[in-house]
This record gives C-alpha cells, sequence and structure tokens, in this order.
C-alpha cells in the first residue's frame, strides 16, 4: 500500500517595513493503489434443482477501489484452482469506477482475466460485485461436498 506524502519548505515571514517573504510548498502523491472487498469470504449453499441440474446461486457484496494513477489501471481476478474438477463454474462481475469499464460476467480460471480496465484516478465506494456458482452444464450436477477456493485480485497497468 502506498500513502499520500507532503514536504513542505518553511520560510519564517518577517515583516519589517516593506519586506514580505513567501513559503513554498512541495507536494509528492504516491502511486497509490488499493482494493478493498466489504467481506473476505463468500458462503454458498447450492441446494435446489431443475431440469436435473443444480440451479445457479448469485452473491452480491461491493468493493471500494483508490488510485492515483495517471496511467489505465485494470483490474484482474483468477482462481486459485481449478474448480471444473468438482462440475462447477464461478463467474463474476464488478461494477466499474466512473470513467473505467467493465468486462461484465466473467467465467474465472486459474488464469488473471481482465474484470475491469480503463481505471484513472479512481475514488469509489460501496461498487457491486456479483458472484454466482454454477453447474457447467444444465446437465451436470456437482458431486455432494464442501469446496474452498479462493479468487485472486491485482491491480495492473
Amino acid at each position: 500500500m502506498k500513502f499520500l506524502h507532503a514536504i513542505f519548505t518553511v520560510s519564517v515571514i518577517l515583516l519589517w517595513a516593506d519586506t514580505i517573504d513567501t513559503m513554498d510548498i512541495h507536494l509528492l502523491v504516491d502511486d497509490i493503489r488499493e482494493l478493498v472487498f466489504d467481506t473476505t469470504y463468500l458462503d454458498f449453499n447450492v441446494s435446489t434443482v431443475t431440469a436435473g441440474a443444480l440451479d445457479p446461486v448469485t452473491l452480491t457484496t461491493t468493493y471500494d477501489i483508490t488510485s492515483t494513477s495517471v496511467s489505465p489501471l485494470t483490474i484482474q481476478g483468477r482462481l486459485d484452482e481449478d474448480i471444473s474438477v468438482h462440475d462447477i463454474a464461478l463467474d463474476i462481475s464488478l461494477s466499474a469506477p466512473p470513467g473505467a469499464t467493465s468486462a461484465g460476467n466473467v467465467t474465472l480460471t486459474t488464469t488473471f482475466q481482465n474484470l475491469v480496465t480503463a481505471i484513472l484516478e479512481a475514488a469509489s465506494t460501496n461498487l457491486a460485485q456479483h458472484t454466482t456458482i454454477r453447474p457447467l452444464s444444465a446437465t451436470q450436477v456437482p458431486s455432494e461436498g464442501s469446496y474452498v477456493f479462493t479468487i485472486e485480485f491485482v491491480i495492473t497497468e
């Protein structure tokens, strides 16, 4: 995490007759790229079946982004493991901050994929994140069990 630093050059102002001194203020803003999700986990309970397959389950949460970058940034995401071995898929959609572009609904794999692009100098809160667990096809039913996997997010240029 990078922080805002302020550097002040201070000159003493002494007033003697018509003498005026000045103060220069130098401000250095670091490259801040911060992504914060309002929760660190999502609990899915898949328990309904339609026409022989599990119904997709979608959970919605929010995230915040802060960036001071003047270069376009991208939020990318991936899974830490291949969940297709469990006959399920995970789709995610992140709302974009003003001026940026959401990739819409993206099926995550173990390779980083673009979720939001063209982010410039953003300070946005409570942006929507929609996450859906679904069977790989309408005829597949995942095996009963409990699965834990992680979505990894990164902000890149």
